[in-house]
């Protein structure tokens, strides 16, 4: 008799984008349709954020900076996901975050006004 066992291979589950103001953590739960570990990399990045780094978890939790103030930016984080048992690893999948900038005050910081 021989038994062969199957392990289910993971899936990604987690929503594929999310947005946060710069400054701001990105907070992204991970999960998969089994039990697994998680590791990422790092894709395309427009708009020069930084903060974002290739790593490993059940979160991914990194502070992001926008450093202009006119248009958002974005990272891509690709996830691949290893179920804890059995040592299977599922298909990458990428997770996009989009970085608004934080607003900036243009205003004059001198003004003229008349009594009353």
């Amino acid at each position: 008799t021989i038994t062969v066992t199957v392990n289910p291979t993971p899936v990604v589950t987690t929503a594929s984008s999310a947005t946060i103001c710069s400054g701001a953590a990105t907070n992204v739960a991970l999960t998969a349709t089994a039990t697994s570990n998680f590791s990422w990399t790092i894709g395309v990045i427009t708009g020069g954020i930084t903060g974002a780094s290739a790593s490993s978890g059940s979160t991914i939790s990194q502070t992001l900076t926008n450093p202009v103030n006119t248009s958002a930016g974005t990272v891509q984080y690709l996830v691949t996901p290893t179920t804890t048992s059995g040592s299977c690893a599922g298909a990458a999948y990428t997770i996009t975050v989009t970085v608004n900038p934080a607003p900036a005050l243009t205003n004059s910081t001198t003004a003229t006004v008349c009594s009353g």
